[in-house]
Parts: C-alpha cells; sequence; structure tokens
C-alpha cells in the first residue's frame, strides 16, 4: 500500500489469458478520489517501450482507476542502491537505459515529476535491465514550461519544482540525484530535512 494506490500481485488464470495461466501480474488499485490523468497512461502503453514498464490494461471499474502491469520480482532500483555504491560499469548501464526511457517519454511530451529509485524497476540484472514505472502523477507538457502542484519526491526534485514551474529539465534532474547516490552510495541531501 501507499499513499496513491495499492499494490496487488496476480497470477492469470488460465480460462482468463490461456496462453499465459500462472502469469504473474501487479495491478495497481487508486484511491477514490485519485484520478491521474489516463491521457498520458495511454500514450505510455502505446509507445510500447523497452525501458518503459508494460501495460496490460488501464481504466476505471466501480470508480476506481487501475492498472495491469507486469510484475519485476527484482524490485525497484531501490534494492540495489542499498548495497551501496555501484561499479562504474553498473552506473553506466543504468545511466544509458533511463536516459533512453525518460527520452522516449519526454519525446511523448510528458513529464514522469516523480522519478525515483522506487519508480524504476529491475527486470533483470545480467544483464541490467531497468525500466520506468509509476506515471501516476506525471502530466502532459502542453508548452514549454509547465505549471504544477507540490506532489513530488523533495530529495528528487529540482529546486525550481518549489515554485510549481517545470519543464523537461526537472526529470533530468532527477536522474542526476539518482547518478549522484549510485555513485556516492547514499543520497547526496542524506540527513538534511525538506
Amino acid at each position: 500500500g501507499g499513499g496513491k494506490a495499492d499494490l496487488v500481485l496476480v497470477e492469470v488464470m488460465a480460462d482468463a489469458l490461456p496462453s499465459a495461466p500462472g502469469t504473474q501480474r501487479i495491478v495497481k488499485l487508486y484511491r477514490h478520489g485519485i484520478a491521474g490523468d489516463l491521457d498520458v497512461l495511454t500514450k505510455v502503453v502505446q509507445a510500447g517501450s523497452a525501458q518503459i514498464v508494460h501495460i496490460f490494461e488501464h481504466g476505471v471499474a466501480d470508480g476506481v482507476r487501475f492498472e495491469v502491469m507486469e510484475y519485476c520480482p527484482l524490485g525497484s532500483l531501490r534494492v540495489l542502491l542499498q548495497q551501496g555504491p555501484l561499479s562504474v560499469d553498473r552506473i553506466r548501464d543504468m545511466v544509458e537505459q533511463l536516459t533512453q526511457g525518460l527520452s522516449q517519454v519526454q519525446a511523448l511530451h510528458i513529464l514522469h515529476r516523480d522519478l525515483k529509485p522506487e519508480n524504476v524497476l529491475v527486470r533483470s540484472l545480467e544483464p541490467l535491465a531497468l525500466v520506468l514505472t509509476d506515471f501516476g502523477i506525471a502530466s502532459l507538457r502542453m508548452a514549454t514550461q509547465h505549471f504544477t502542484g507540490g506532489a513530488r519526491t523533495t530529495r528528487y526534485a529540482p529546486p525550481e519544482a518549489l515554485i510549481g514551474v517545470l519543464d523537461d529539465k526537472a526529470d533530468w534532474w532527477s536522474l542526476g540525484m539518482m547518478v549522484l547516490e549510485a555513485t556516492l552510495g547514499r543520497h547526496p541531501f542524506e540527513g538534511l530535512n525538506e
């Protein structure tokens, strides 16, 4: 469970999907009143990127917004970062993959707005395969700058997020903070309050 949604691990039944019985998936159930932007999710699904989590279905049922997505049992990038500084080769792989994913998202005029290690899933370790996830507060950018509310993870948000004006550079700042954390073995602002 989280502040905006609950995640449920489910197993596909043979009668529901004969081609993939026993396959595990994640169902994300948003809290009542949290709608998100279905246009963003539709664009993400249509992109079909290797660096974006596979979303098999999404919509609203009985007033609850949901997503059905691939299950990545290795967890998030946070698990890797908790093991201490990453090797130069591992950081290079991380940056290459996240740069590709972020570039593809931004080509769709989407601001992720909450890029952090918890929102990067590990599909495999050898070779390293990372995917972006959690587009719950992402938004479509209709102009050069985007005016937004305060929803964000402060430790990875750029300084301009404090005044609510973001552009594409905001997500790149977040990626940079993750690279620093991977290099140092700890967040560069560890111990500082908001």
